[in-house]
Parts: structure tokens; C-alpha cells; sequence
């Protein structure tokens, strides 16, 4: 098992790009679980993702 944490730009932008890689991980990977998403500290523009992944 992998924990994988993902750091993307809280924005349209940001989110699309999320998607695209969460779509891309779900072919190569088993996902077990995923995390909320938490937003940054600070009024920080980014936020993290956390995906629990094993080998299919």
C-alpha cells in the first residue's frame, strides 16, 4: 500500500488538473480510500488530498 498526498492550486484551474490526475491514478492504481479535501493554512492558495493506493 502507498499513501499518496496531492498539493493542487485551489482554483478552476487547479481542480480540472485534479480531476484529470485522479482519473489517470484509477486506471494504474486500486484505490482504497481518499481523503476530504484540506485547505491550506493561512489563506494559502493551495490545498492537499490524500489517496491510501495499491497495485491492481
Amino acid at each position: 500500500m502507498l499513501k499518496i498526498r496531492l498539493t493542487f492550486v485551489d482554483d478552476k484551474e487547479g481542480i480540472t488538473a485534479l480531476g484529470k490526475f485522479v482519473s489517470e491514478l484509477e486506471n494504474s492504481f486500486l484505490i482504497i480510500s481518499k481523503s476530504s479535501v484540506y485547505k491550506g493554512h493561512g489563506g494559502s492558495k493551495y490545498s492537499n488530498i490524500y489517496f491510501d493506493v495499491d497495485f491492481k
